[in-house]
């Protein structure tokens, strides 16, 4: 879809926004931040550590 524009409709708008912010907490947010279950490591270190 794109950069959205002035001309489409806020309902686009919003769910363009809506893909772009789960994408970055989901892809690169979750991936990378320390999670405590994991004894402080990011699930890639994690991963890299216990394979």
């Amino acid at each position: 879809m794109g950069e959205p524009t002035q001309e489409q409709p806020l309902e686009q708008i919003r769910h363009h926004t809506k893909s772009v912010i789960f994408d970055f907490i989901e892809v690169f947010y979750n991936r990378t931040r320390r999670h405590t279950s994991l004894g402080g490591l990011s699930p890639a270190q994690f991963e890299l550590k216990n394979n």
